[in-house]
């Protein structure tokens, strides 16, 4: 009967972990992506939102800033950033297109906030987690995005944690 009891807590453990990590990885949240993907200084980008979790939205703004090192003053982010509303393609794709402003710029920052029924929605939620891309600054090369915009893992922690209850488990039997 024991047995039989461990199993049904493994079997019952492994199914929760898979649901979980569908739920969590299933959750549409906003994208965005940028165009040219290394863009350099004074370069010309074109912002292209998706926002397929919402509904009724009634406008899309994209907040970008420039930074970059300056002589005589160190790295500093510029004050003339971009507020930009967004243009709609379709039901749930936007579009803004603005022309960075600094040669000295290394790298920009953006924000995609968007009005709904409910108000604003800011994704990343606070301006001090702004995305980061670091812009290509040499004559040949590209330089990766910053990878600040992707999602941690959170289903390898759950996967871990189940794991590790099953090593528990499997302990005990012994």
């Amino acid at each position: 009967m024991k047995n039989k009891t461990r199993r049904g807590i493994t079997i019952l453990m492994l199914i929760l972990q898979v649901f979980a990590a569908c739920s969590i990885t299933g959750s549409a949240e906003p994208t965005v992506e940028i165009s040219p993907q290394h863009p350099k200084p004074q370069d010309t980008i074109t912002f292209n939102a998706t926002i397929s979790n919402f509904k009724n939205i009634e406008k899309v703004v994209i907040i970008v800033e420039e930074c970059g090192n300056e002589p005589g003053l160190g790295y500093i982010c510029y004050t003339d950033g971009f507020n930009k509303t967004m243009s709609a393609t379709n039901n749930d794709a936007y579009n803004a297109t603005i022309t960075l402003k600094h040669k000295n710029a290394i790298e920009l920052k953006y924000r995609l906030g968007y009005l709904t029924d409910n108000g604003w929605r800011w994704e990343p939620p606070s301006d001090e987690n702004m995305v980061k891309v670091e812009l290509d600054t040499s004559s040949g090369s590209t330089n990766d995005n910053d990878k600040s915009s992707e999602s941690p893992g959170f289903e390898i922690i759950l996967v871990l944690s189940t794991i590790f209850i099953l090593l528990i488990l499997y302990r005990r039997k012994r």
